[in-house]
């Protein structure tokens, strides 16, 4: 009973504005994005504005 209580819940709140939220969410992100990669700044990799550099722990 309570996993069918969970899960339409959850179907019911996945049905509601969260998919139209991440559209939303997705574009605006991808602007900015955008607009960092053309600013006047010295030009940058995509991949490195995506995914910056890892820092490695020394133990």
């Amino acid at each position: 009973v309570s996993y069918e209580n969970s899960a339409c819940a959850l179907e019911k709140e996945v049905k509601g504005f969260w998919p139209d939220l991440l559209i939303t969410v997705l574009c605006d992100e991808w602007r900015k994005c955008k607009r960092a990669m053309e600013s006047s700044s010295p030009p940058k990799e995509p991949k490195s504005m995506l995914f910056p550099p890892r820092k490695l722990f020394s133990e």
